[in-house]
């Protein structure tokens, strides 16, 4: 059974930052990419609202296969493998939650924190905290630069200057180097079989373009990463 990394989306441009870094993992790891954006069920909101028509739910449904297939044949210009995927829910974070608990090959989660459409589509901001608190496997988290968007077309794999993993010397923090190491090697190939010197900056600033770093977390109590575990990977 081929593994998938969810990628979930609201429609924002500041969701899709996430893009680059899911589609890195997902190559490594040869995964399938699966777009999914939650949608509020019908009958949603019960109270009315004068400017929602009455078909508004064929129509969000129609919006979100065409936005999810849009970015998903950009991603798979790189050779990656895409499925798209809508759910329902009036929790964002319960309903990611639940679709990887009902899916055994979900090894990772990724997505962008703080992200909302100006339309108001279906925030993935405060959604972070609920879907850490009770997601069965991994997390990618990326806190984007305001207003930051992806250039036009093929969407290319992010690559890593720096991988951060901090430990507290249990053996619970430690099962998360093996999931660092592996993810290491393709950026130290990339850099000639040596390692990228990278340019000096704050603790926690974000890096230029598509080339940043990554800190790897184990979680207490949890298998080794990738193999069902609670492993957090924040991108800054």
């Amino acid at each position: 059974m081929q593994s998938q990394v969810i990628v979930a989306l609201d429609g924002s441009t500041n969701a899709e930052a996430i893009l680059p870094h899911a589609l890195f993992f997902a190559l490594q790891t040869q995964s399938t990419l699966t777009l999914l954006r939650v949608i509020l069920p019908p009958g949603e909101p019960e109270y009315t609202v004068p400017y929602i028509p009455d078909d508004w739910y064929e129509g969000e449904i129609s919006w979100t296969k065409n936005y999810l297939n849009t970015l998903a044949a950009r991603l798979e210009a790189q050779g990656a493998r895409v499925q798209t995927q809508h759910v329902e829910g009036t929790s964002a974070g319960v309903a990611i939650s639940s679709y990887a608990a009902q899916h055994p090959d979900v090894q990772l989660i990724a997505f962008a924190t703080h992200g909302r459409s100006a339309g108001g589509r279906l925030l993935l901001g405060s959604v972070a905290g609920d879907v850490f608190a009770s997601a069965p496997t991994s997390l990618l988290l990326l806190h984007p630069a305001k207003d930051e968007q992806l250039p036009p077309g093929p969407i290319a794999p992010t690559s890593y200057q720096t991988i951060v993993v901090p430990l507290e010397g249990m053996v619970s923090s430690e099962r998360v180097l093996e999931q660092a190491t592996t993810q290491a090697l393709p950026c130290l190939s990339a850099a000639g079989g040596r390692s990228a010197p990278a340019s000096p900056r704050p603790a926690g600033a974000r890096a230029g373009g598509n080339e940043g770093s990554w800190l790897a977390r184990g979680a207490s109590g949890t298998p080794a990463c990738g193999q069902r575990a609670r492993c957090a990977h924040f991108v800054y």
